[in-house]
C-alpha cells in the first residue's frame, strides 16, 4: 500500500481536538490503527524521513496506550494523544 507522506499539519491536530471534552473513546482500540495509523505515519515520516524507522515509530504509539489507555481519562482527542506519545 502507497502511502501519502505529507506532514500532519498543527491545524489538523487542533482541529482534532476541537470541541468539547471526551469521557469514552471516541474510536475503540481495535479501530485505532485504522482511524488514526496514516496522520501518525505522516507525521513521523515528516520528522525522520526513513520509511522503516517510520514503521516502527508508527507503531509505537499503539503500544503505548494500550499499555496505558486506562490512565487516558478523555479530557482531549485521541490523535493529539497518540501525537503526543509519537514525539
Amino acid at each position: 500500500m502507497e502511502r501519502n507522506v505529507s506532514a500532519l499539519s498543527v491545524a489538523d491536530i487542533r482541529n482534532e481536538t476541537a470541541g468539547t471534552s471526551q469521557t469514552t473513546p471516541a474510536i475503540h482500540p481495535e479501530k485505532w490503527v485504522e482511524a488514526y495509523g496514516d496522520a501518525l505515519y505522516r507525521y513521523a515520516f515528516a520528522h525522520c524521513k526513513n520509511k522503516f524507522l517510520t514503521e516502527d515509530l508508527t507503531q509505537a504509539p499503539f503500544i503505548a496506550a494500550l499499555k496505558t489507555s486506562q490512565g487516558f481519562q478523555y479530557k482531549s482527542k485521541e490523535l493529539p494523544w497518540f501525537t503526543g506519545i509519537l514525539r
